[in-house]
């Protein structure tokens, strides 16, 4: 199943029931989120500054991914941004970014 990473901020209401219920509560509801969807929750990590999580969802497809943030603001847990569809490097399309990154890397000469 594909990867996807969704970084995001909890809502004030999601803020309150963190405090209130714990982070657990918190993770276990997004892991139902996903369930639902017909995915799992691989990795949630609660972090300071603007975004407040990052979580990694194993989803069946893009139109799935892009349901997530739906149902997760109708669960008020958080504001979600767009989905990143991840892949492991091996998985990765040749393409010319990755052409150019290989040569880059290969004329670097360190200091």
């Amino acid at each position: 199943m594909p990867k996807y990473l969704f970084v995001s901020s909890l809502t004030q209401e999601g803020v309150r029931g963190t405090f209130n219920e714990g982070g657990t509560a918190r993770r276990e509801a997004i892991r139902r989120a996903a369930e639902g969807l017909g995915g799992t929750l691989e990795a949630l990590y609660y972090a300071f500054g603007d975004d407040d999580l990052y979580t990694i969802v194993d989803l069946p497809d893009g139109t799935v991914a892009l349901s997530d943030p739906m149902i997760i603001r109708q669960e008020n847990l958080s504001s979600p941004y767009d989905p990143w569809p991840l892949s492991a490097r091996s998985d990765a399309p040749r393409n010319r970014v990755m052409v150019a990154e290989r040569t880059s890397a290969a004329k670097f000469t360190a200091p």
